[in-house]
């Protein structure tokens, strides 16, 4: 629910950007809003995972909730940057206002991102290419997150037997990281 709330933010967020550019305001041009013809968007991944299933639930529900939107949803299927460029220069010759990208290779794809701002929207999404003309970034602060998460390493699998969880060799908690001896003495 979580992910479907961001897509949905996002696409929102999309919309609205969209819709405060003009003809006037630098190169990207919203002859969709000024016309009142359809809001044109994509939505491209970076790969074919089991965790775009979500994104693309979301895609296809603002896609069926908002009459004046369009939203397509492409995955490459080999996960290259190459099929990707392929995908994201198709969608421009066909016309999309604006697109999320999840850059297979962002230091790679900087020009391929530049050269598609140029005519569209371009917000990057999950993966960040933030050298790039890119309006804006939505994702989590990988770096971040790791630094407050929690970690514990035991011994043994507890796949392979439920009891290896009491067999705690390490815990890290927010960044730092503790040992047997130094949990005993927090425990005191």
């Amino acid at each position: 629910m979580k992910k479907f709330t961001l897509i949905a933010s996002f696409v929102a967020c999309l919309m609205i950007l969209d819709a405060s550019c003009t003809t006037n305001n630098g190169p990207i041009t919203n002859t969709a809003s000024s016309t009142g013809a359809n809001l044109r968007l994509a939505f491209v991944t970076n790969n074919s995972s089991d965790f775009w299933t979500i994104a693309r639930k979301g895609t296809e529900k603002a896609d069926n909730e908002f009459n004046d939107v369009t939203v397509e949803f492409r995955m490459p299927a080999d996960g290259t940057a190459a099929e990707q460029k392929r995908m994201i220069d198709d969608l421009v010759a066909k016309g999309i206002d604006g697109m999320a990208v999840s850059p297979v290779d962002p230091e790679n794809q900087t020009q391929t991102l530049n050269d598609t701002a140029k005519h569209v929207l371009v917000v990057t999404q999950d993966s960040d290419a933030p050298k790039s003309d890119r309006a804006f970034y939505v994702g989590t602060d990988n770096v971040a997150a790791g630094r407050v998460a929690s970690l514990v390493l035991v011994d043994g699998n507890p796949l392979t037997d439920i009891r290896n969880v009491r067999q705690i060799r390490f815990v890290v908690l927010r960044g730092q990281l503790f040992d047997r001896t130094a949990l005993a003495s927090l425990a005191k």
